[in-house]
């Protein structure tokens, strides 16, 4: 039984994620279509025809995805033979290892985005306040578009902490078919290690707008 609305948006605002399933693609639908706006529908699969992190076997370097969506779920349609794990960095926590002088001076750093490679760009602060706790914008990829040494230094000691945590702070979330994954976009950094060239797997993520 899928829990009911409220219990898992508490547990997304509260722990940062909820794990749910196993479900019907129909039944994924109709859930997160209730949690908001869901939106940028994607199967995350290996094509060899695009160059997309997503779709490549290549490691999935750890970031947050559009910034403007709240939350991000997964329903796993098939999983990888092997692995195939969902890996997780708590964002928040990195940035109360960066202190608050850090934290501060991110909030004035913005960054730009697209939904798609074709579409037009959007600027955003690195670090935003929200009712439910900070928003996180990151990607290692990305570059500040401030060009002032402090504006450089916040963002080098985030992605600092973010490269330690790495190596010590990665919680993993290894989907079976039908179990969905849903968590604060604004919180959780996410990744996963390489695949096969040949790996089947294959999710089904929507981005929701709360």
């Amino acid at each position: 039984m899928i829990p009911n609305n409220a219990a898992i948006l508490e547990s997304v605002r509260s722990t940062g994620l909820c794990r749910l399933g196993p479900t019907t693609d129909a039944e994924y639908r109709a859930l997160v279509g209730s949690l908001g706006r869901a939106w940028c529908e994607t199967a995350v699969e290996l094509r060899p025809d695009v160059r997309s992190y997503l779709c490549r076997p290549e490691p999935v370097p750890f970031h947050t995805d559009h910034p403007e969506a709240d939350f991000i779920a997964w329903r796993c349609e098939q999983q990888d033979h092997t692995d195939g794990s969902q890996q997780l960095i708590d964002g928040w926590a990195a940035l109360e290892a960066c202190g608050r002088g850090v934290r501060d001076a991110l909030t004035h750093v913005h960054a730009e985005v697209k939904v798609r490679g074709d579409s037009p760009a959007s600027r955003w602060p690195i670090v935003r306040a929200s009712p439910h706790g900070d928003r996180l914008f990151y990607a290692d990829w990305i570059k500040p578009i401030e060009a002032d040494p402090h504006s450089g230094m916040a963002f080098d000691a985030l992605k600092a902490e973010i490269g330690r945590r790495t190596q010590s702070h990665v919680e993993e979330v290894r989907l079976s078919e039908g179990e969905v994954l849903i968590i604060n976009n604004g919180r959780y950094l996410h990744g996963r290690k390489p695949l096969a060239s040949d790996s089947q797997r294959r999710l089904r993520r929507f981005w929701i707008t709360a």
